[in-house]
């Protein structure tokens, strides 16, 4: 019984890792697109300025 307890654990904690790595990753893509448009957008006005 505590081998099949052990799996599950194990399956269940590996599982959650890989959600938060798959959270991790998709944050860290939408913070690093929101500064490339908040750069355009920053170079744009620079630019208009000119």
């Amino acid at each position: 019984m505590p081998y099949f307890a052990h799996i599950s654990i194990t399956f269940i904690s590996h599982n959650f890792a890989a959600r938060l790595i798959v959270n991790f990753r998709r944050n860290k893509m939408t913070a690093t697109s929101e500064k490339i448009i908040q750069l355009r957008e920053w170079h744009n006005l620079s630019a208009s300025k000119v």
